[in-house]
């Protein structure tokens, strides 16, 4: 007779890379322990005068554990490449797709109240356009018209 299988987890390397729980598990992070006295924080002098900067973004020590696709255009896509040849050049190594978006989301955080107002106060409901093929002009005139509202929402909050 033959022996039952006890074993929960698949045995196979690919067969493991693909169970999310075995993803999930290799991907968590360990905050690391800091011990810090518990001396409350009291500006000096010099401190309490300058403000920080509010356009410096905070640091989230989170893991990248969302995996999301886009699907791009070849022109979006040279943007892309040309913004993270900028970056890479700069640094002296290659700057990944996700970090390049992950960037702009950072950028963009900030400025996200503004984008709000903009929002209500430039765009009406439109019609979802077709995917179909020789619809992508359709497609075009909405991404531009949400790019003309992020752009102003930008300008907006830098003047704030």
């Amino acid at each position: 007779m033959p022996k039952q299988r006890s074993q929960t987890r698949p045995n196979s390397a690919i067969a493991g890379m693909l169970d999310d729980s075995i993803l999930t598990d290799a991907t968590k992070r360990v905050a690391p322990q800091i011990a810090t006295p518990d001396v409350p924080d009291v500006p000096t002098q010099d401190q309490a005068a300058v403000p920080p900067a509010p356009s410096t973004p905070a640091r989230t020590g989170e893991p990248a554990d969302i995996q999301k696709q886009f699907r791009l255009t070849p022109s979006a896509y040279a943007t892309l490449r040309e913004m993270g040849d900028a970056f890479s050049n700069a640094i002296g190594f290659e700057v990944s797709n996700s970090s390049l978006f992950r960037v702009l989301l950072t950028a963009i955080k900030p400025s996200l109240p503004a984008l709000k107002q903009c929002c209500e106060d430039h765009l009406t409901p439109v019609s979802q356009p077709s995917t179909a093929i020789g619809c992508e002009h359709l497609r075009d005139e909405i991404e531009v018209a949400l790019a003309h509202t992020l752009l102003r929402a930008l300008d907006a909050a830098s003047r704030e």
